[in-house]
């Protein structure tokens, strides 16, 4: 069980007790102010030491997430992770299919475009991609996630190289003028995977590119019309996966900003060119959060896990395995994408005895977690942290809310803990350069399990609580990692002694 100590926790009952008998007994002044026998109530507070452990929560659910991943990244901790996005594809207008021109026979050109906006590694050397084809269509009913594996039907482009680091011209007006306005250069976070690419007088910097597939696909859109059941019968949906032997980044593609596999061609009697578009993942609109009636993506996640990282440990391992800091040098790691969490435990002889004292009311309680300084160089640290209550294998405990069950996440202060929806987040401070920490109010979820000891009403006592970036409720999707300093963390508690 969690480190709630085993003695009741009913110190709360005689809290109210010792404050009814106090009410009924007061005989001050005409203002009603002197307590005759009393002290002053103050506020004292005390730092509780905390159990940390490292585990690994999977799979991640990732179906259609704010971002979709793809590429693979090595580091020295966690190894290689490997990203794959699983796209499914929604037919344009039919007024520009290539069958509304009976005379193209070909396509010049058939490019994949989409947009990133976050790259986790190194952005000074181009990234390789594989685009597959996707063997069946994905499923309305089944819920995809980090471990569902796509099936491939065959390859469509291998090696595609994307550089990571091209500007573009655009034109900039001038603050001071209203006719004038210069050319800058600005990041061009666009990938472009050239599929086909034909035609006479080609620019040697973009040399040909032959593929049977293009020149199928093409075919198959000689139609009038295209429904979703015909494109899902001509070809169920692409993969955009890393290519073998790369690992220096992995890309972030975010879901408003619309993707496509784009078919350039041209009738043969004219040299007027004409494009359709078959959308993926998010909206084809490129905004907003998208709809239910959009085509279906999710990411496929592995990690391998180097040995020579103490994380290794948690490879492969059996359910409930937690990682001690003091095997992991001192700490603890939260990520979002691997799985990685901190489990935290209260189990001291100081918290026992904190809770055992009669007559204190808690005024606030928060953790309190450093982040290790100088550990953010390669991934940011996440932007927030949730805490799920798990039990000894490290699964989230759940609850009926409604008629739903749901995982049970700590509750923001002032928040009914048995309900959902506002969940207390921990965000990071900055004391200064070096010394950064997530702190985390539980005033309100600690104060439901002292008013109820036994936790009947809360569902039980949990075995730990594990920080985690991403809930199963959540839509957010990154690698970002925070590595947090095990010694440091600490249970802030402030009380008041209203009686001896």
């Amino acid at each position: 069980m969690m480190s709630w100590p085993a003695k009741p926790l009913a110190f709360v009952a005689t809290l109210l007790v010792g404050l009814g008998s106090l009410s009924g007994c007061m005989k001050g002044n005409e203002l009603n102010v002197d307590l005759p026998g009393t002290a002053a109530i103050g506020t004292n507070y005390v730092d509780l030491p905390i159990t940390a452990s490292t585990v690994r929560q999977q799979p991640i659910q990732t179906l259609k997430a704010e971002h979709f991943l793809a590429g693979r990244l090595f580091d020295n901790l966690t190894g290689n992770t490997e990203a794959r996005a699983v796209l499914s594809l929604l037919p344009s207008v039919n007024d520009s299919l290539p069958g509304r021109y009976t005379s193209a026979t070909s396509p010049d050109s058939v490019v994949i475009t989409l947009g990133f906006d976050q790259v986790y590694g190194s952005t000074s050397t181009p990234a390789k991609l594989d685009v597959l084809e996707l063997a069946t269509k994905l499923d309305e009913r089944t819920v995809y996630n980090s471990a569902s594996v796509a099936p491939v039907k065959a390859t469509i482009g291998q090696n595609l190289v994307v550089p990571l680091n091209k500007t573009k011209a655009v034109r900039q007006a001038i603050a001071t003028s209203t006719t004038d306005s210069i050319t800058v250069q600005v990041p061009d976070p666009t990938v472009r995977l050239v599929v086909q690419r034909q035609g006479t007088g080609t620019n040697p910097n973009y040399p040909n590119v032959s593929s049977t597939f293009a020149n199928s696909l093409f075919r198959q859109l000689q139609v009038a019309s295209l429904t979703q059941a015909q494109l899902d019968a001509i070809l169920a949906g692409i993969i955009i996966a890393p290519s073998q032997g790369y690992n220096g980044a992995v890309l972030s593609f975010s879901r408003v900003v619309s993707g496509a596999i784009n078919i350039y061609f041209h009738p043969a009697a004219s040299q007027k060119r004409h494009s359709y578009q078959l959308y993926f993942g998010p909206s084809p609109s490129g905004s907003g959060p998208g709809a239910p009636t959009d085509p279906r993506y999710y990411t496929q996640l592995s990690t391998d896990f180097q040995t020579s990282s103490a994380l290794s440990a948690l490879q492969g391992s059996a359910p409930g395995t937690r990682l001690s800091s003091a095997a992991a040098g001192g700490v603890t790691y939260v990520q979002e994408g691997t799985g990685l969490g901190t489990a935290l435990s209260f189990v001291s002889p100081q918290f026992t005895s904190l809770l055992a004292r009669p007559g204190i009311a808690i005024n606030r309680a928060e953790l309190i977690l450093p982040i290790q300084p100088y550990s953010n160089a390669l991934l940011s640290n996440p932007a927030r942290l949730y805490a799920l209550e798990v039990d000894a294998k490290n699964q989230p405990l759940q609850r009926v809310t409604g008629i739903n069950s749901v995982d049970r996440v700590v509750q923001g202060d002032g928040a009914v803990q048995q309900g959902r929806g506002s969940e207390a987040i921990g965000l990071p401070y900055s004391a200064s350069t070096t010394n950064i920490y997530y702190d985390v109010l539980i005033t309100s979820y600690l104060q439901a399990y002292l008013n109820d000891p036994t936790a009947a009403t809360l569902g039980g006592l949990p075995d730990a609580l594990v920080l985690t970036p991403a809930l199963s409720t959540a839509t957010s999707l990154t690698l970002n990692r925070a590595a947090l300093t095990a010694s440091a963390m600490r249970l802030r508690v402030y009380y008041s002694q209203l009686r001896q």
